[in-house]
């Protein structure tokens, strides 16, 4: 009889599914052995994640909000197409459920052991997605919006291997990455947090992304200076409220400054010409309120089912509804209020359950600055998906919940 352990349970049951989400690009050449792949990883990372032999809360919500989006698609068009749906949500919402399973006791020696294997595999995954990336951006220098995009034959999300919603998990990692140069007291251990900090600046500036890049700063760059008890988070609220404004309401006379300060760097530069697109009102950035004014229309107009089932789910039968810009307010207008609400409630509560675990006031703040940088990037940027969910319920839990009371 085969002995089960903890290594067997992981390399079974987390490592097929970590793995294939972190390095899959879109296989388009392969769509059946990636849909065979994704479906084996759901199957044993579900049947994992069962407790006592009943269904935890946290997967039946999963399962009804799945079957939502079947039935909807089932209705707008066929099985076929419906199944497509429904395995790509499922497959974005992989990260909760396996954060159910991998973020238990934080004092339990096998939840350590757990973590001590799995952190190391995830940096080393990380870090060959990075320079993979930056690798192709020397090629093209579009690579980043053009790596694993939302255009394919099979409606599968945008692995974490690399592309756009790679960048935005930059906002998170670099923020950790602060909160443990400020805390961390070893020298060597700081160097090297400090490398780290400079390598994910250096990356965001290369990926020309610019609402990533000025969240990354804006979330990472006090915490570099605040004290372990005087972390605020009410200056990230007013921060962010600020930023909202800006966007959505006196955009217009800030872009005209935005060309005028970048006659101050040189023609060829990134602030330059990122500035100069502002102004020139070419930066999808610069539209991110007309887009979230159309969203809002939609979900006004369609709000218990949302425009999904009337025009499809497909991105360009959306793109006439909605601003196809902001996940926050895009979610509610193709699938209906009710399903946000529901799905939005389930990543809180898994929120607040690894919140409470963490029982350190400075991890706390950091953990509540993160969960809040995820829902104001989710206004400007379709991103909630694998990618940042995997930081923000996976990862980084891991990386906080080790060794508890220590960095």
């Amino acid at each position: 009889m085969l002995k089960i352990n903890i290594n067997t349970v992981i390399c079974m049951g987390v490592l097929p599914l970590l793995t294939w989400l972190i390095l899959s690009p879109r296989v388009s050449n392969s769509i059946y052995l990636e849909l065979a792949i994704a479906l084996f990883c759901i199957f044993l990372n579900g049947m994992l994640s069962l407790r006592h032999n009943k269904i935890g809360k946290p997967t039946l919500v999963v399962i009804l909000l799945v079957l939502w989006v079947f039935v909807l698609g089932l209705i707008n068009a066929g099985v076929t197409i419906a199944a497509k749906h429904s395995i790509a949500f499922l497959l974005t919402l992989s990260p909760i459920y396996l954060s159910n399973y991998i973020i238990r006791d934080p004092d339990d020696k096998f939840d350590q052991k757990r973590y001590r294997i799995l952190i190391p595999i995830i940096v080393v995954l990380l870090a060959f997605c990075f320079i993979m990336s930056l690798a192709y951006l020397r090629i093209n220098p579009e690579a980043m919006r053009n790596m694993a995009s939302d255009a394919g034959e099979i409606d599968f999300f945008s692995a974490i291997g690399g592309g756009y919603k790679l960048v935005f998990s930059v906002i998170i990692l670099s923020a950790v990455v602060a909160f443990l140069i400020k805390e961390e007291s070893v020298v060597k251990n700081k160097v090297i947090y400090i490398l780290v900090y400079a390598f994910l600046i250096y990356f965001i500036i290369k990926a020309d992304v610019a609402t990533a890049f000025i969240l990354t700063l804006l979330v990472s760059i006090p915490l570099l200076f605040f004290k372990r008890k005087k972390t605020s988070f009410r200056f990230y609220i007013v921060a962010f409220i600020l930023l909202l404004v800006f966007i959505l309401f006196v955009s217009g006379p800030l872009y005209e400054i935005a060309g005028r300060v970048a006659t101050l760097f040189e023609e060829d530069s990134f602030l330059h010409i990122r500035l100069n697109e502002l102004q020139s009102g070419d930066s999808s950035f610069a539209g991110r309120g007309e887009r979230i004014l159309q969203s809002l229309e939609t979900i006004l107009k369609y709000p218990l089912f949302g425009v999904g089932v009337r025009s499809g789910f497909g991105y360009y039968e959306l793109a006439g509804h909605l601003g196809m810009h902001s996940d926050f307010f895009d979610i509610p207008g193709k699938y209906g209020i009710p399903f946000t609400l529901a799905l939005y409630t389930m990543f809180y509560m898994q929120f607040r359950k690894i919140k409470s675990m963490l029982k350190d006031s400075a991890k706390e703040q950091l953990y509540s600055i993160l969960g809040l940088s995820v829902i104001v990037t989710s206004i400007f940027d379709p991103v909630i998906t694998t990618n940042m969910l995997l930081m923000l319920y996976v990862f980084v839990p891991m990386v906080l919940l080790k060794n508890p009371g220590k960095i």
